[in-house]
């Protein structure tokens, strides 16, 4: 059975230009909750206004069937994917990059990248991140995608870490234009032992090119 997507993850991909407290890690605006960016629009404005331009595009959609996508050749997907913390204060951590996706249709393939990061303050921030392992296929009537996440990225302001994890979630619109859901990365802190993996939850939204 379709389903329909008012929002994507309760409103996941709007990214907020004023301060505010942290509600969930998987929430795209809060992740980003921040100072408005000065003119000109700086690249962490532009996650914004294209993330509340992707959101806006799925309202209302629905999620897609495997009859609605063709059986061969694949499709480019580009969008935004961000990763941060769930916390009580504005200061909590959150970082979003370009994300990039090729669906295979025969083959029910999905690789893709993300880079270009940023955090929610306008740092630039280094990092590369693939996908792989990935995969699409048909549950309950809807189209799925998922993929393993690999590579470094610098999540709390100092050197990149290594870092793992993974994203999910289903094709929108009766042809796929669209793809969004959740993220997830861990990566084991520096702290004195015993050490322990953080999770770092957050959200994507990519649009068929």
């Amino acid at each position: 059975m379709k389903m329909m997507i008012p929002t994507l993850a309760g409103a996941a991909f709007v990214l907020t230009a004023c301060g505010g407290a942290e509600t969930s890690g998987s929430n795209f605006g809060t992740t980003f909750a921040g100072s408005a960016a000065p003119a000109p629009i700086s690249p962490i404005q532009e996650l914004r206004d294209e993330a509340a331009r992707l959101e806006s595009a799925v309202a209302g959609l629905v999620t897609t069937s495997a009859a609605d996508l063709p059986a061969t050749g694949s499709a480019r997907f580009t969008g935004i994917a961000t990763f941060g913390i769930l916390v009580d204060s504005p200061g909590g951590v959150g970082v979003g990059g370009d994300l990039e996706m090729t669906v295979g249709f025969a083959e029910s393939s999905l690789t893709g990248t993300i880079d270009n990061f940023y955090s929610r303050n306008g740092d630039a921030r280094q990092g590369s991140l693939t996908l792989v392992n990935g995969f699409v296929t048909d549950s309950i009537d809807t189209v799925v995608v998922g993929a393993t996440i690999e590579g470094t990225l610098d999540l709390l302001g100092g050197d990149p870490t290594e870092v793992s994890g993974g994203l999910f979630g289903p094709m929108i619109g009766d042809d796929g234009d669209f793809i969004g859901g959740q993220t997830a990365l861990e990566l084991v802190t520096n702290l004195p032992e015993p050490q322990v993996p953080v999770r770092f939850e957050g959200a994507f939204i990519a649009e068929r090119e």
